[in-house]
């Protein structure tokens, strides 16, 4: 899946044209860029999902145009990259001799954390 997002107008309002394959993808970035339509005053562009958009060529503030596929690992990546952030930041939050007694005190005060069983407090074997 690709994906066109155009910023447009004087508040920077962002629309997002989705395109099944890379084909109608390629023809709708020609579209946009061919300098013989960029004349006209206005673009006018139908996405794979039905979504028909018209804006002033004038008002078109930015482009920007994604491989779905490939930006879904980059937001993977961020997200890794922020928990290995939030836990490098605890680990040293705990180390830190005016933190690390607070910390420890807000854990002992939350507790274990809880085991959640299928088979119930006795196990399996109901009595």
């Amino acid at each position: 899946m690709f994906s066109m997002t155009i910023v447009f107008g004087a508040s920077a309002v962002p629309w997002t044209l989705l395109f099944k394959t890379q084909e109608a993808f390629n023809e709708a970035v020609v579209s946009l860029k061919n300098p013989a339509t960029f004349e006209s005053q206005s673009f006018d562009m139908t996405d794979d999902y039905g979504q028909h958009i018209s804006i002033k060529r004038d008002s078109i503030q930015g482009v920007m145009f994604e491989d779905m596929t490939k930006s879904k690992l980059a937001h993977i990546e961020r997200g890794l990259h922020q928990m290995r952030v939030q836990i490098e930041a605890n680990n040293m939050g705990k180390a830190d001799p005016a933190i690390g007694p607070y910390l420890m005190q807000m854990a002992r005060a939350q507790g274990a954390p809880s085991v959640i069983s299928p088979f119930g407090p006795n196990g399996a074997f109901r009595q």
